[in-house]
């Protein structure tokens, strides 16, 4: 980080040992322009992060450094001699340059009096025979310097920005054009990683305002400035290059555009089609201007640019889903998941695909942070609408994320969610009627008791072991499960027990009544066991029945099959893509809801199914599989040939 050297050789030259003079590692670069540098670096370390570098820290490297400069007078179990046939012959160089670097984990950053003192006692020490410079580290430096290497951080690009003004000091941001073909290459060259931190993917080019663009830029490229807004853009730093003129070379690090995505893949569009014309249509692009505004971040607050970001976006409609992706603390998990835990966070909408195990969806997050935060009566809410713990009018999602979360908490809660789930899909989890609708209906209550069992201890701190107790989750699953079961069967025992095969519609309505269960989880938390209700009726058995199959387009297909009086579709069963106009409301909202909560995920150009789901007839599961109105019991078919409505 200091000197540029790799890690595996910083390694080996950390020299923190009794008797070493202070002097807790160093670094002498063998490859650079210039004098020869050597780096002597003191370290202290602080768990809680609260270390504030002193004038006594300064002492004690200034003081190492004095006696490394005659070797004799260091410690004699310094470990640094070790290396004196590496570091001796730099050290005699007449023009050899010092760095003394005062690192710590603690977050405070030292005061002017101590780096004044530093600077002065350093100068002191080296007198007038060599250069010498001090630097201090704290931990947010090695944050940005872990995240530059495992977060989208946007790209290093260089074209000529036409100013229409100077570069305002106040609000550090550049505003004027920049040519089409320059802007054009930059996306051709980098593609989604110039759009890191917008909320939606390019789309297409062949429609609406895209395909206009395209339009303008090959047949009036002069006059592009006055028919489009053009796009806004972050950088952490930018750098001019030659004479302050109207067109001026300027270097931007870390660029991501904010708000004019369309506009930029559209222009790389047509700088394809201009090259594929020739190099006259080409030279006409190059002339285009494309209005563009820059914003430096470099000193910012943290969320500041998520706030540009949202703001920019709300000329456009903005979703719920869109909302989760500007959220300053959701962009702050994607970075914090990339360095504790090795993990991809997906925050956007494009990005959704949690199922590999180095990866999670921000939708997977709010679902398990729903399940242990939330109450029964909100949980029966957002399994009728997962948006309901979106951000937006509804404040529940405010209960779930917050500038204090903790990234340890939503990592542990997304994986004690992944074995809540697989259990409950696992064969033989379920063994009767009844438990296979309480384990699909009732999910997240399922996920709240479990996670209410395991507690809360230790959960956000992550030096704690927490961990250990996911060994503990399958049990507490296989519980809950039982209990909850027992007391949807006393429920409905009270209120007159359904006909065999005919309970799903009382089940649901069971699991949909907030102020009863929320009533009834507290009886069962603090009975600390099984419901064991008196007068349960007795559980309708899982009967053997035929399982129907649903082409879909064609080449994949649906699997289900009847469950007490609905229908239940099975696990990594696939689905059509789109939405089509001919779905009644509550079957876009069906469908809608399982792609919200991750139960209908992409897969290639289709959908799958990642777990069992329940519908109240063929003809809604139909509907909700294929994308469009479908008769049901015409459609699905059995193994030996006949539909739904032939089978008794």
């Amino acid at each position: 980080m200091l000197a540029g050297i790799p890690d595996e050789e910083a390694a080996k030259r950390v020299t923190d040992r009794m008797g070493d003079d202070g002097i807790d590692g160093f670094a002498v670069p063998k490859c650079q322009a210039g004098p020869p540098v050597v780096y002597l670096v003191q370290a202290k370390w602080s768990a809680k992060g609260n270390y504030n570098l002193v004038t006594d820290d300064v002492r004690t490297l200034v003081d190492g450094f004095r006696k490394l400069r005659t070797w004799t007078d260091l410690h004699p179990q310094n470990p640094i001699r070790a290396f004196k046939s590496e570091i001796w012959p730099v050290v005699i160089t007449p023009e050899v340059k010092f760095v003394l670097a005062w690192v710590t984990s603690g977050e405070n950053r030292p005061s002017d009096g101590v780096k004044k003192y530093a600077e002065q006692q350093a100068m002191k020490a080296a007198g007038d025979e060599v250069t010498v410079e001090t630097r201090f580290l704290v931990l947010e430096d090695f944050t940005k310097e872990l995240l530059r290497a495992v977060t989208p951080a946007g790209v290093e690009v260089t074209g000529e920005f036409i100013h229409s003004r100077g570069t305002d000091a106040q609000t550090q941001s550049l505003q004027g054009a920049i040519s089409a073909k320059v802007l054009g290459e930059w996306y051709k060259q980098h593609g989604q990683g110039l759009l890191d931190d917008n909320v939606r993917i390019a789309l297409s080019h062949d429609s609406g305002v895209n395909a206009e663009i395209v339009r303008t830029l090959l047949e009036d490229p002069w006059n592009f400035w006055f028919f489009h807004k053009g796009v806004t853009a972050l950088c952490e730093t930018w750098k001019f290059s030659g004479a302050d003129a109207r067109v001026a070379p300027v270097t931007f690090r870390g660029l991501r555009i904010v708000d004019g995505a369309q506009t930029v893949s559209s222009i790389a569009a047509a700088l394809e089609k201009a090259e594929q014309k020739g190099p006259t249509a080409v030279a006409d692009m190059a002339r285009a201007e494309v209005p563009v505004r820059f914003i430096k971040l470099e000193g910012r607050e943290p969320g500041f640019g998520a706030r540009i970001t949202f703001t920019n976006n709300r000329a456009n409609p903005i979703t719920a889903r869109d909302m989760l992706a500007m959220h300053d603390v959701q962009q702050r998990m994607r970075d914090d998941f990339a360095v504790a835990c090795g993990w991809a966070y997906l925050i956007r909408a494009d990005e959704d695909a949690p199922e590999e195990q180095d990866k999670c969806s921000v939708l997977e997050a709010v679902i398990a942070m729903a399940s242990a935060r939330l109450t029964a009566p909100a949980l029966v809410e957002a399994a009728a609408d997962i948006e309901a713990i979106w951000p937006g009018a509804r404040d529940l999602y405010g209960q779930l994320f917050g500038a204090r979360t903790s990234t340890a908490e939503v990592w542990r809660r997304v994986r004690a969610l992944r074995i809540i789930r697989a259990e409950l899909q696992k064969n033989g989890a379920c063994t009767t009627e009844r438990e296979k609708e309480v384990a699909v209906l009732g999910d997240l209550l399922i996920a709240h008791i479990v996670f209410r069992r395991l507690g809360n201890d230790g959960i956000d701190d992550i030096a704690s072991d927490w961990d250990s107790q996911l060994a503990n989750v399958p049990g507490h699953v296989h519980a809950a499960l039982w209990d909850l079961t027992a007391s949807v069967e006393d429920r409905l025992t009270k209120k007159g027990a359904p006909a065999p095969g005919k309970g799903f519609k009382r089940v649901a309505s069971v699991l949909q009544d907030d102020k009863w269960l929320a009533k009834e989880i507290e009886r069962i938390l603090t009975s600390r066991g099984s419901a064991s209700p008196g007068g349960t009726a007795p559980s309708v058995p899982m009967p053997s029945a035929p399982e129907f199959r649903l082409p879909i387009r064609g080449v994949h297909e649906a699997r289900g099959r009847r469950c007490d009086g609905g229908f239940l579709v099975s696990a990594d069963s696939m689905a059509g893509l789109d939405d089509w106009p001919s779905l009644t409301t509550p079957q876009l909202r069906h469908r809608r809801n399982l792609r919200g909560s991750l139960g209908l995920v992409p897969s290639g150009r289709y959908l799958r199914l990642t777990r069992d789901a329940l519908f109240e007839s063929p003809s809604q599961t139909a509907a909700v599989m294929i994308g469009h109105s479908a008769n049901g019991p015409d459609q699905w078919i059995a193994p030996d040939g006949r539909s739904y409505n032939m089978v008794p």
